[in-house]
């Protein structure tokens, strides 16, 4: 079942500096629920790599519910692994209910790998993705995109 979840102005800028401050800092380390030094005008982008084709930003939890962001490149690469300070109302409700019991059946381990855009959560099970978590975004973000719609994608170029 899909939860729909109200958001707010303040959840959008919230998710944003998150997201911008993992990508200013690119720390393998968790950050707990401290925020680093307030961010610069010229603050990282988000590298490509953190999206899949269909433009849902990539992040994942690790099996202490702490999130980073995941890369997609292929096997040939090496991971990524950027944690995301814990300052994001966005991504607790996103984790939450990633905890549900539901959830939790079906996944069979704590944490995991989610795919945000800018009307919900994605996460694949087996070899299905459910859309778990809907929102509606009060503004515009910087980060999370329109979903592509899988039929319109063009072919994958050879990595």
């Amino acid at each position: 079942m899909t939860k729909v979840v109200d958001l707010f102005l303040a959840d959008v800028v919230e998710f944003d500096q998150a997201i911008a401050i993992a990508c200013m800092k690119k720390s393998a380390e968790r950050f707990e629920c401290k925020v680093p030094p307030v961010l610069s005008n010229d603050e990282s982008a988000t590298p490509r790599y953190f999206y899949r084709r269909d433009n849902c930003l990539v992040l994942s939890f690790d099996h202490s519910w702490y999130p980073f962001l995941d890369s997609t490149h292929s096997y040939n690469y090496p991971s990524v692994r950027w944690y995301v300070p814990k300052i994001s109302h966005l991504l607790g409700i996103v984790a939450n209910e990633m905890q549900t019991p539901e959830h939790r059946r079906l996944s069979g381990q704590p944490g995991g790998r989610v795919f945000l855009h800018n009307a919900g959560a994605i996460r694949r099970l087996g070899s299905r993705e459910i859309e778990f978590v809907r929102w509606q975004l009060p503004k515009p973000s910087l980060l999370l995109q329109d979903r592509l719609v899988p039929s319109l994608l063009p072919p994958a170029s050879p990595v």
